[in-house]
C-alpha cells in the first residue's frame, strides 16, 4: 500500500500554497508566539482535512482558488486549536513525536494560543463572505465543544454502539463534514451524497484513531482515562462488568483477535459507505485518490 504522502501527491502544491498563506496570517500580527505558532502549524502534520478540500474540488473539475485555501486553513486552525486544548486536558507532553505546546510553555499560554488560532479560523471564515459556510463553522465549533463535554462527563461508561458513533461524529466527523461541504458549496456542487461521504469518512477516521490507540500502543491511553471505544463496547457483551476492571485487565481482554477483527469490520463498514457515496463522480485521478484515502484508513 502507498504511504499517505504518496497518495496525496496530486495536491501537494495546493497544500504548500495553503501553508504559505497561513504563515503570512500568523506572522502578520507579530506577537510573541508568532514564530512558535508558525512552526506548530507546519511541522509534520498530515493536513488530511485540507487535502480533502482540494481533492473534492478537483474531483468536480474546479481549479484551486483563494476561497478553497481559506476553507482549508480555517479547518486546519480549528483542528490545531483543539489539539492545543486537548493536550492541556489530557496533560500530554508529546504531539507528533515532539514536545506539545503546553510542554514548551504552560497550560495558560497553550489555552490562549488555541483561542487565538480559533480567532484566525473565524477570520478566514469571514473572508469567505458566505453565510451558509459561516453557519456551518459556528455549528461545528459548538458540536466539537459538546463532544468534549459529553466525553468528560461520561468517562468509565459503556456506550451503546450507536451512541459511540454519534460521539465519533461530534469529536471528529463534524469538522470533516465542514471542510468537504464548504469546499463544494463554494463551487455550487453541494449534494447529500457529498455530505454523507464527508460524515462517513470522518467517522472512519475517528474509528481508525481509536483502533490505533488500542492495537498500536502497548497500553491504551483511552482505556487508562476511562474512555471506552468500540472494542470495549464489543467486549462488554461477553464481560458485562468490564468497566469495573483495572485498565490493564480491560486492555488484555480487548486485545483478543475477536474484538480487533470486529473493530476492523466497523472501520471497513464506514470506509465502504464513503466510497459508495462518491460513486457518482466522474472517473478522474482525484476520485481515485479519494477512494485510496478511504482504503488507507482500513486497519
Amino acid at each position: 500500500m502507498k504511504d499517505y504522502f504518496d497518495i496525496i501527491k496530486s495536491v501537494q502544491s495546493d497544500l504548500k500554497k495553503a501553508d504559505e498563506d497561513i504563515i503570512n496570517l500568523v506572522l502578520k500580527d507579530k506577537n510573541d508566539l508568532s514564530e512558535e505558532l508558525e512552526v506548530f502549524l507546519t511541522r509534520g502534520s498530515k493536513k488530511i482535512r485540507s487535502a480533502l478540500v482540494f481533492l473534492i474540488s478537483k474531483a468536480f473539475g474546479a481549479k484551486t482558488t483563494k476561497e478553497q485555501i481559506y476553507v482549508a486553513n480555517a479547518v486546519e486552525l480549528v483542528h490545531n486549536a483543539s489539539i492545543m486544548h486537548d493536550d492541556v486536558i489530557d496533560k500530554a507532553d508529546k504531539r507528533r513525536k515532539q514536545k506539545s505546546f503546553n510542554a514548551v510553555y504552560d497550560n495558560f499560554v497553550s489555552i490562549i494560543a488555541g483561542d487565538y488560532l480559533l480567532t484566525l479560523a473565524l477570520e478566514y471564515t469571514y473572508m469567505l463572505d458566505n453565510n451558509k459556510i459561516t453557519g456551518m463553522m459556528l455549528d461545528t465549533l459548538k458540536t466539537l465543544c459538546i463532544g468534549e463535554i459529553d466525553q468528560h462527563f461520561c468517562k468509565n461508561e459503556i456506550f451503546k454502539l450507536e451512541d459511540y458513533i454519534k460521539k465519533s461524529y461530534e469529536k471528529t466527523g463534524k469538522l470533516f463534514e465542514t471542510a468537504i461541504c464548504a469546499a463544494v458549496i463554494i463551487n455550487n456542487k453541494y449534494s447529500e451524497d457529498i455530505r454523507n461521504f464527508s460524515v462517513n469518512f470522518g467517522i472512519a477516521f475517528q474509528l481508525r484513531d481509536d483502533y490505533n490507540n488500542i492495537y498500536n500502543q502497548e497500553i491504551s491511553t483511552d482505556i487508562n482515562d476511562g474512555i471506552y471505544t468500540a472494542p470495549v463496547i464489543f467486549a462488554a457483551k461477553d464481560y458485562p462488568k468490564i468497566s469495573e476492571y483495572a485498565p490493564k485487565k480491560i486492555h488484555e481482554i480487548v486485545k483478543k483477535a475477536k474484538y480487533e477483527n470486529r473493530m476492523k469490520e466497523l472501520i471497513k463498514e464506514y470506509t465502504q459507505k464513503a466510497v459508495e457515496n462518491i460513486d457518482f463522480l466522474e472517473e478522474t485521478q482525484y476520485k481515485d485518490t479519494l477512494i485510496e484515502l478511504c482504503r488507507f484508513m482500513e486497519a
